[in-house]
């Protein structure tokens, strides 16, 4: 069975809430700061309500899905503090009515990098994404699989203050 709800206050229990089997959904209870990166692999799914507050974090990478992980963000803010925001290779990431702001990069989508071929699933709701170089790079992995890598933008600002708002290229 699952368990929705769990309701978080900080980095290790944010950690241990997300290491939980069976675990659908933690919910933060006040602003939270982390040093390590928020990750899902391997058909993993994480699922956060920031509840209107804000995730903090000094990792390399705020969050990371790659080869089958899900990674699903809403209702609040993230503060890369000068890293980058989201980081995704054949990984699954959902923000809706997020707010990432103070990020190097904001979106990474690295498909070829992929050791499994796989292709990305992105998308965004009501969402403004600020980086300091690109707010979204995607980069696919072209004619290594038979799918394509996804993105799927509503109702969103992305700003790349020194380079540009979204960057292409491959499928």
């Amino acid at each position: 069975s699952r368990t929705d709800g769990v309701l978080v206050g900080d980095e290790s229990t944010l950690e241990l809430a997300l290491s939980t089997p069976g675990l659908n959904m933690v919910t933060l209870a006040q602003d939270v700061k982390l040093t390590k990166s928020i990750t899902a692999n391997d058909d993993s799914q994480v699922v956060i309500d920031l509840a209107g507050h804000t995730l903090t974090s000094t990792a390399t990478r705020v969050i990371t899905a790659q080869e089958g992980g899900s990674v699903m963000v809403c209702n609040g803010d993230i503060d890369a503090s000068g890293k980058d925001g989201v980081y995704a290779v054949a990984g699954n990431v959902t923000l809706k009515d997020v707010n990432l702001k103070n990020a190097n990069e904001g979106i990474l989508v690295y498909d070829n990098k992929s050791s499994l071929n796989g292709d990305s699933v992105i998308s965004f709701s009501g969402c403004t994404i600020e980086a300091k170089e690109d707010g979204l790079w995607i980069y696919g992995n072209g004619a290594l699989s038979e799918e394509n890598t996804t993105i799927v933008i509503d109702d969103c600002k992305i700003t790349g203050k020194n380079y540009s708002g979204m960057i292409c290229n491959g499928s």
